[in-house]
């Protein structure tokens, strides 16, 4: 942990840092302060192995960075199933861990979107890794987030729009709703299943488009 806040204060980033001992204890920190844009396991931890805990942290977060450490080399393939970042050597030898680390913040920098928005004159950008759902009301657009709602006035098909110009990918499954794809765990010709467990239907008429539209994403990202 020590050597994590060296070389992030190195590169000048002021980095929040958790230490957890046990998989239960990461899934339970994430759930209770949020999610972490990093994360390193291990493969060998008492009650659940990394793996199965990376594989619980994706359907929390299916944005975030798994690095494993660990001297077991047979848990490779395994690891696989979880996409992992990258795979280091226990114990991680203090120049691979710099570079892996380095790397994984220069990407996420690179690749960061955000939404922009305003309202009583004051300007807001939110992480489009950070929301689940855009849901229109009459004038109001609300931000359906994971740690919060924010809200704004304006009209969805603007919100769409802007979206469609970003790599992030939202799909309009009903005239007031625009989902983040990539939390969908369940997607029914009727309804969408979240991550989170909500369900949101798919209006009548949005429905084929949007599966048609769902499918493609699915096949590209494969």
């Amino acid at each position: 942990m020590g050597e994590v806040r060296r070389i992030m204060r190195q590169m000048g980033i002021n980095a929040d840092i958790r230490k957890c001992y046990t998989g239960d204890e990461l899934l339970m920190e994430m759930e209770e302060s949020g999610m972490f844009h990093i994360v390193l396991l291990d493969i060998e931890m008492q009650r659940m192995n990394g793996i199965e805990t990376a594989r619980r942290v994706r359907r929390l977060d299916p944005y975030a960075v798994l690095i494993f450490i660990s001297a077991y080399d047979q848990y490779c393939k395994a690891a696989i199933s979880v996409q992992p970042y990258a795979f280091l050597d226990k114990p991680a030898p203090s120049a691979a861990l710099e570079k892996t680390l380095k790397e994984v913040c220069h990407r996420q920098l690179e690749e960061r979107e955000a939404f922009d928005y305003h309202k009583n004159k004051v300007y807001y950008n939110v992480d489009l890794r950070d929301i689940y759902y855009f849901r229109s009301d009459l004038r109001k657009v609300y931000i359906i987030g994971k740690k919060e709602i924010q809200w704004f006035y304006g009209k969805l098909d603007e919100v769409e729009q802007i979206l469609s110009r970003k790599k992030r990918l939202f799909i309009r499954i009903h005239k007031s709703l625009l989902v983040n794809w990539h939390y969908i765990s369940c997607y029914r010709y009727e309804k969408i299943i979240l991550q989170n467990g909500e369900e949101l239907e798919i209006s009548k008429s949005h429905r084929s488009l949007a599966r048609r539209y769902y499918m493609d994403i699915i096949d590209e990202d494969e």
